[in-house]
């Protein structure tokens, strides 16, 4: 390999079209319905708009890009004996795998800025929007199962936090919206049972889970750099003792700045869960009392 190293020769036309793209929505509102807006609150729609751009714009590029370093259709053409021949067709199936991918990430963010705006109207009440918290669930789900699969069997496997923005960034945005500027406790502000629909009652059980597999999630990304050093051969013989291996264990898993965002970003989206358990813990005692 040779010649100059670029992270992205082409940021300049991406940044461009987020900013196109997060205007065009912001004012697509905002024309219809400015005068149900506060100037602050107008200010708020068309940050919020770029953010989600930005995050859309950043995760169809990087899934276009990287496209090819989606081995699925080869790894189930090696498990199985005679289906050598889907090979053939894995240029084709990566690229409609990958427009799924962007097209549910940027479905998700439509629908997010639409129930954020509708809900940011003066004097409106907040926006149901059962797509949403379906979406960020799934998302969620997702998080979890990419994690085992990182620790498990990492190896040569893309750390997928550009694919997770939305369902991070702008579903934490959207809870601390409601936190600062809407004023709700941060309980009621961040469970995922009243983010999209206020009046869906706390679900005690399935935050207390998802809670406890994130945080799960959030321990084993760091420690699936540890283990894939562990279990590698080379690392075996050249150092024998325990008393060898554990600096250079626990070295590791903070040493790829990665997968520690990753970490962040599965903590991150924990505090729905974590706060639709506290809520449902809070009215169990109430009831109780």
């Amino acid at each position: 390999m040779s010649g100059p190293v670029q992270d992205n020769p082409n940021w300049g036309w991406d940044a461009l079209i987020s900013a196109t793209l997060g205007a065009v929505a912001a004012l697509a509102f905002l024309r219809h319905g400015g005068r149900a807006f506060t100037p602050g609150r107008a200010l708020l729609v068309a940050g919020f708009a770029q953010v989600l751009a930005a995050c859309v714009v950043w995760q169809a590029m990087n899934a276009w890009v990287t496209r090819d370093s989606d081995r699925l259709i080869w790894l189930v053409a090696m498990m199985f004996p005679g289906s050598k021949a889907w090979l053939s067709v894995e240029p084709f199936i990566q690229d409609v795998l990958t427009l799924v991918r962007i097209g549910l990430h940027t479905a998700f963010a439509g629908i997010l800025f639409r129930a954020v705006t509708l809900s940011l109207r003066t004097g409106a009440a907040l926006v149901h929007s059962r797509w949403s918290e379906r979406f960020a669930i799934g998302y969620a789900v997702c998080a979890w199962f990419v994690t085992l699969l990182l620790f498990f069997n990492g190896r040569y496997r893309d750390i997928p936090n550009v694919e997770f923005l939305v369902p991070c960034v702008g579903v934490t945005a959207w809870a601390l919206i409601r936190w600062w500027v809407l004023g709700l406790p941060w309980r009621k502000a961040f469970a995922i049972g009243r983010l999209f629909s206020s009046e869906v009652p706390a679900r005690r059980a399935a935050g207390r889970e998802m809670t406890i597999g994130l945080g799960l999630a959030v321990v084993l990304a760091p420690l699936s750099e540890s283990l894939a050093l562990y279990l590698g051969e080379d690392f075996q013989a050249m150092h024998k003792t325990f008393a060898e291996q554990l600096p250079l264990l626990v070295g590791i898993s903070y040493a790829n700045g990665e997968m520690l965002v990753w970490a962040a970003m599965l903590a991150v989206m924990a505090l729905p869960y974590a706060a639709e358990w506290r809520l449902g813990r809070d009215t169990d005692q109430g009831a109780a009392g």
